[in-house]
């Protein structure tokens, strides 16, 4: 067997090399053999001991570097995620376009979609198709529209839920359906149900008091916006009303968690409770970001710059250096990151690092966060001219993306 401890490969060295000395005494010999053995196991022993030490002392030294300097963590390159594949299904709609411009699409949830394909070559003529998912895009059915007298130029439709579909046709009348578009009852303005009145603003908005949704006044008379009222959809105005109501204050914002966010130029403030109290943060110029959750709260400020709410400040996100944001569209994410795009690439920001989503791109904006939390991107498959979206289903940065062309 090969020698493979430091005595042996010695041991072989000697036997190697005595042919070269002159022989000695066999007594000094083996006082000799003796001495050398001790002498190599003191040499074993202590090259054991300091291999032993020197992660100890390496580390030693390196904490001692960092008692008295802390490092700066630069952004690191742009790592690519792990993501699993993205599931790619191809649907046949039914019927014929009737528009050469892509449809529009109102997401429900993550199930329930809306699809909406119109066409008015003048005032008088309009053609309308409109479609519905109930499986996240991969199957679609017919739905109806009213017959509006005139064609129905300058309609607004707004999608409740996956059953509720509210049409208001300016200085006309309301259509509503609550079937899913089998039927519509056409209703006057003025005796149309709330529901369908306020149904431009959400679950809760700033209303000028003598408005009713779309901006249309219930009395007929002249908008009077320097003292708006909190109303909410299907009751009318709120018992209590926010601090600020002047002709700039607006409803920003509405997490999953309740909180009712308030903007008014600079002025940011919070209400947990449906308006009877509210609460103010430091103020900042920008546009509200709340993850699905409502616990996170970012803002897209004026300056260009991202910041996120930490206690009672806002601290400005890390980006890559020289990244830009004038391109980009993002979300806030339940666990802190940022879901940014533009019009070639999607991906994760989080502590200054880019994360690019493989084989998520986004080729038109914007990008939408359902009350689930599920993310939808708009995308365009520019090598057979069709549509579509992509969906990311999960919580934070761990998604399973599907991508639905139509």
């Amino acid at each position: 067997m090969a020698r493979t401890s430091i005595e042996d490969r010695l041991a072989d060295l000697s036997e190697w090399a005595a042919p070269t000395f002159r022989p000695a005494e066999l007594a000094e010999v083996a006082r000799r053999a003796r001495r050398g053995r001790t002498r190599r196991r003191a040499l074993v022993t202590a090259a054991i001991a300091v291999l032993a030490c020197l992660p100890a002392v390496v580390f030693a030294v390196l904490a001692a570097g960092r008692n008295n300097t802390q490092p700066i963590i630069e952004p690191t390159s742009p790592p690519v995620s792990s993501a699993p594949a993205v599931t790619t299904f191809r649907v046949t709609l039914p019927g014929e376009p009737v528009s050469k411009h892509p449809p529009s699409l109102s997401f429900v949830d993550r199930q329930h979609v809306w699809m909406l394909d119109g066409s008015c070559p003048d005032a008088q003529t309009c053609r309308i198709r409109l479609l519905a998912t109930a499986d996240g895009g991969r199957t679609w059915r017919q739905a109806g529209y009213p017959q509006i007298p005139g064609g129905g130029g300058g309609a607004i439709v707004t999608f409740l839920d996956a059953n509720t579909i509210v049409v208001y046709i300016p200085h006309l009348a309301i259509w509503l359906s609550t079937d899913g578009g089998q039927t519509y009852t056409r209703h006057e303005f003025k005796q149309a149900p709330l529901l369908a009145r306020l149904a431009d603003n959400g679950a809760f908005a700033l209303k000028c008091p003598n408005l009713t949704g779309y901006g249309q006044a219930q009395d007929g008379g002249v908008a009077d916006c320097d003292r708006q009222q909190l109303v909410k959809t299907g009751v009318g105005p709120t018992e209590h009303q926010p601090p600020w109501r002047g002709p700039d204050a607006h409803i920003d914002e509405i997490g999953r968690d309740g909180r009712l966010w308030l903007v008014d130029g600079t002025r940011i403030a919070y209400s947990p409770d449906e308006g009877k109290t509210w609460h103010q943060v430091p103020e900042k110029s920008g546009k509200l970001r709340l993850s699905a959750s409502g616990e996170q709260v970012g803002l897209w400020a004026a300056d260009g710059e991202l910041y996120r709410l930490s206690g009672d400040r806002w601290v400005m996100e890390r980006r890559p250096p020289g990244w830009k944001l004038e391109r980009m569209q993002g979300v806030l994410l339940d666990d802190g990151s940022w879901l940014m795009s533009d019009y070639d690439s999607a991906g994760y920001l989080i502590d200054g690092v880019y994360s690019p989503i493989p084989e998520v791109g986004a080729k038109a904006t914007p990008v939408k966060q359902l009350a689930d939390g599920t993310l939808v991107l708009s995308h365009f498959d520019s090598a057979t001219g069709r549509p579509g979206f992509f969906m990311g289903t999960g919580q934070g940065r761990a998604r399973q993306w599907t991508l639905v062309i139509y």
